[in-house]
């Protein structure tokens, strides 16, 4: 069975797909759910290897990564719709759902909150330690 949050993404790709009136093959709207380790449903195996023999993958990224980048600015000022999306996208972390990678290289965050603050902080104690040593080698 599919998570609500995997369903709830693709969902929303097909519905701005539609607002754009930009062309989404079933395989296309199938390939959006594909996963490697998470469990599929058969027609999605079957999208899988008919898009691998028909389809452009940088082509269809391209246009998944510019639907994504539209949805997330018509999302702006709604915080109910904000919050839906970035709990569906945190609750998929560790997922891989085709989705996934498009969600990356629009910008949308995929993983736990608060990894920006810590990557900073960490960034920010090792340029401490850094500039500590230089100073007492210095010395």
């Amino acid at each position: 069975m599919l998570p609500a949050a995997a369903l709830f993404i693709a969902d929303k790709i097909i519905e701005q797909a539609a607002k754009e009136n930009i062309t989404m093959s079933d395989v296309e709207r199938k390939m959006l759910l594909f996963s490697e380790s998470s469990p599929v449903l058969p027609e999605v195996a079957r999208a899988n290897e008919i898009f691998g023999r028909e389809y452009d993958s940088a082509n269809y990224e391209a246009k998944v990564v510019g639907l994504i980048k539209q949805i997330r600015s018509s999302l702006r000022g709604n915080v109910d719709a904000v919050r839906a999306w970035n709990e569906a996208v945190n609750r998929l972390q560790g997922e891989d759902y085709y989705f996934m990678v498009m969600l990356n290289d629009a910008g949308s965050r995929v993983g736990p909150p608060g990894d920006l603050v810590r990557l900073m902080l960490t960034a920010f104690a090792v340029v401490t330690v850094v500039v500590a040593i230089i100073f007492w080698v210095i010395r």
